[in-house]
């Protein structure tokens, strides 16, 4: 599928209406795709991303841990510097991001928590995260959109986030919603890796046979 070829003698206006509509033509068969083939577990968990409750309410905590914006960071070297002090001050706590930094904090353990976006394309980039995060036993979750996350740190979007400590003033709510990270994801990660996706369109043609209810039918044959 491509974008129309005049696509230059449009106004700006009529550019980003084309532009919509082949997103979500775009969209809509990636759909009809995910429900018509069978998705397998290690995609298929994230699919099972936060509500919006308990997405706004992780938000809400993680947006004291943003990082400073190029703007802030000339305000604060600008005070240094009138101020004629040393730049000695210790590393603030913020959200780190970025693929390899954050795969090298989990696999040191130096993080405490992880959340990883659902709609990262192409998927390989973030689909060993939960395994990995499963392994050194740092509770994770995931989030519906990398738009969400790059929200965090002043980006467009990012693939993922993490943070390595927080002020004591937090603990206790770090703690509900790690607590709730370990019981929606890292304490069900054996059945999100035995529970399959998609086949919805298949499932729904006439003659089809679900070859798992075949495989049970033949075995209690053979037993008798």
């Amino acid at each position: 599928m491509k974008l129309r070829a005049n696509l230059k003698k449009l106004t700006p206006e009529q550019k980003e209406v084309e532009k919509r509509q082949f997103e979500k033509k775009i969209a809509h068969k990636k759909l009809l795709l995910s429900q018509a083939i069978k998705i397998p577990p290690a995609i298929h968990q994230f699919a099972t991303h936060l509500t919006e409750s308990e997405t706004s309410s992780l938000f809400k905590l993680l947006k004291k841990y943003k990082p400073e914006n190029s703007k802030e960071k000339k305000i604060r070297l600008k005070a240094f510097v009138e101020n004629g002090k040393k730049f000695t001050t210790p590393k603030p706590d913020i959200l780190k991001f970025g693929i390899k930094h954050v795969v090298s904090l989990i696999e040191s353990k130096k993080t405490k928590l992880v959340v990883i976006a659902a709609d990262v394309d192409p998927i390989e980039v973030v689909i060993y995260l939960p395994t990995l995060c499963r392994k050194m036993d740092i509770p994770y979750c995931i989030v519906k959109s990398k738009k969400w996350l790059g929200s965090l740190v002043n980006l467009k979007q990012t693939a993922v986030v993490c943070l390595n400590n927080w002020k004591s003033a937090d603990d206790a709510e770090f703690s509900d919603n790690i607590s709730m990270m370990r019981q929606r994801y890292n304490d069900c990660y054996d059945v999100a890796m035995n529970t399959w996706g998609g086949g919805i369109l298949l499932r729904k043609q006439p003659g089809y046979v679900d070859p798992l209810s075949h495989l049970q039918e033949v075995k209690a044959v053979r037993k008798k």
